[in-house]
């Protein structure tokens, strides 16, 4: 096998690894093709008949010389997004500097992504294409050295992806205050304050960051020495004003202060669990970063620290009582869940506070306004709801914060009082949810 070839395949094989590391099902196939400026021949290590014939059609037309380079990077790419494109992909085609020549060969790397995944993710995807584009290009061997095969081996891919993450964290910081420090990493930032406790407890809140002209018309409380963003402490001991809807305000190089009023047309960065946080376009989850490597949000990602909790208390459970939590979490003013095994006797004890009901399986529409009524809503790890506008008893104790309002210190008195498995999924207006008992 030429070393070309070689190249090529672990080209295919490094991609996996590196978009994997984003979500599992997010590649769809790479495309390095060759193409022989003097013959006009195809070669690529993944066949595409119409694709190879409908280029050599356009191959008159393209110029190899130097100048027309880039020129023919779009030409080909057009012709690439026109016929792979389809409702379950979407092309990542040539970036004009990641096309590369070889004496008489001229290489397009393709990237081809499933569609819905891209749609959602688009601006950060594409941010980690270009990274890996760029990587490809760099580590083609010249004729002046062989890397005996060994393309890839030594990739950082975790590097690379913060490195991706960073820049994209950088563009949006550029978008909201143009004139802003540029060399303030905000990625490291945020990854750094998520990693931090205060007295003990993990850091929950949210700061919304816009223009310093609209952050300091936006707060209801104006620090009278802003704080910067690079002094981690300092900013997660503010992060404890975030109860309810509080959120601080930034420009992305300090902090100015806070406001309880929900702010359209913002990017908001949540703290939610232990070295974990999310940066959010007003509803739109953009992207998770936990462990300080960014991931793409998705339903199965939830879904799947829903169940871990839920195994973590019971040995069994329903997919319909995953179902309802999950609608729970989505809810507009917040909610309260309890599962408990003693559910259906729970609601008897606390009928005078909430309302009791017979223990069936309800549609998910009627589930859903429940969670209009303040109160906890009993569920039993079948699924089965017993109850909804139950107000929680319990004997105040140590580890109450009230920093996470009346919702969470209720569900956590009362977890505390109770003797068999017990789960309450708090979730707050500003989307903060917490599983209790902590894991």
């Amino acid at each position: 096998m030429t070393d070309t070839r070689i190249f090529i395949k672990q080209a295919f094989d490094a991609g996996s690894e590196f978009f994997s590391l984003l979500s599992a099902n997010l590649l769809k196939n790479i495309f390095i093709l060759k193409i022989s400026k003097k013959s006009r021949k195809i070669f690529s290590a993944r066949k595409n008949k119409k694709l190879e014939q409908d280029i050599l059609k356009k191959m008159e037309e393209l110029q190899f010389d130097d100048f027309h380079t880039c020129h023919s990077a779009v030409v080909v790419n057009q012709l690439i997004d026109n016929n792979i494109s389809s409702k379950m992909s979407h092309i990542i085609g040539l970036y004009c500097g990641n096309l590369f020549l070889d004496n008489d060969f001229l290489f397009l790397p393709i990237l081809v992504f499933d569609s819905k995944q891209y749609d959602y993710h688009s601006n950060f995807i594409d941010h980690a294409a270009k990274v890996f584009l760029k990587e490809i290009r760099h580590r083609y061997p010249d004729n002046k050295k062989s890397l005996m095969g060994q393309h890839f081996s030594d990739v950082d891919y975790e590097y690379l992806l913060r490195r991706a993450a960073k820049k994209y964290m950088m563009e949006i910081k550029f978008l909201i205050n143009p004139l802003g420090n540029p060399t303030n990493d905000i990625y490291n930032a945020f990854s750094s304050i998520s990693t931090m406790t205060y007295e003990g407890s993990d850091v929950k809140g949210r700061i919304s960051l816009m223009s310093t002209g609209k952050a300091l018309d936006e707060c209801d409380v104006v620090f009278r020495e802003p704080i910067f963003i690079a002094d981690f402490r300092a900013v997660r001991k503010v992060l404890e004003l975030c109860i309810d809807n509080n959120s601080l305000i930034s420009d992305g190089d300090m902090i100015y202060g806070m406001t309880s009023r929900k702010i359209k047309k913002s990017y908001s960065v949540f703290f939610r669990l232990h070295n974990q946080w999310e940066i959010h376009q007003d509803s739109k989850i953009l992207i998770t970063v936990s462990m300080g490597l960014p991931v793409l949000y998705s339903d199965v990602l939830f879904e799947n620290n829903i169940k871990a909790n839920l195994s973590d208390r019971f040995e069994k459970y329903s997919d319909e009582l995953v179902k309802i939590i999950k609608i729970a979490c989505r809810s507009l003013k917040g909610a309260l869940v309890v599962v408990s095994e003693e559910a259906k006797e729970e609601c008897e004890r606390l009928k005078g506070q909430g309302f009791d009901i017979d223990s069936v399986n309800t549609d998910p529409k009627i589930i859903k306004s429940f969670f209009n009524v303040d109160g906890a809503v009993f569920f039993s790890p079948d699924g089965k709801c017993h109850g909804f506008g139950m107000i929680l008893d319990g004997i105040a104790s140590e580890g109450g914060l009230s920093s996470r309002g009346a919702r969470y210190n209720s569900a956590l008195r009362y977890i505390k009082s109770r003797k068999k498995k017990v789960l309450a999924v708090v979730v707050s207006e500003d989307k903060i949810i917490d599983f209790i008992p902590l894991k």
